[in-house]
């Protein structure tokens, strides 16, 4: 069994047909499964926005994560009758202490999703 630690991930979903709702779609149902579209900046206080396919997660591993991702994609094709494909999958171990960002504002289509702290 995989170690749990946080996770980052980001992905590419492709998008033939249906532009950007299998993506919206992929995010609302990550988001439902825990993810997060922002985190709080614990030095500064301030919450940093991810880039519009990346999520974070607390308790989780990578694998799980791309598992995840696959399968939300999976469900919009059954539901709409698709054939998307998650094209790249990224996540890797998140430590907090050590990154780099541009912290941006929140998206136009601002989530739901909870701000990780």
């Amino acid at each position: 069994m995989e170690n749990i630690y946080n996770v980052i991930l980001t992905y590419d979903i492709s998008r033939a047909g249906s532009g950007d709702t299998v993506n919206a779609y992929v995010k609302s149902r990550m988001i439902e499964l825990g993810y997060a579209d922002r985190f709080i900046n614990n030095e500064t206080d301030k919450t940093v926005y991810l880039p519009n396919t990346t999520l974070i997660k607390e308790k989780t591993n990578c694998s799980t994560a791309r598992e995840e991702v696959r399968n939300c994609v999976e469900e919009f094709n059954k539901k709409h009758s698709t054939l998307h494909e998650a094209e790249r999958i990224f996540a890797l171990k998140f430590d907090a202490s050590s990154w780099s960002a541009i912290q941006g504002e929140p998206h136009k289509s601002e989530s739901l999703a909870p701000t990780i702290k």
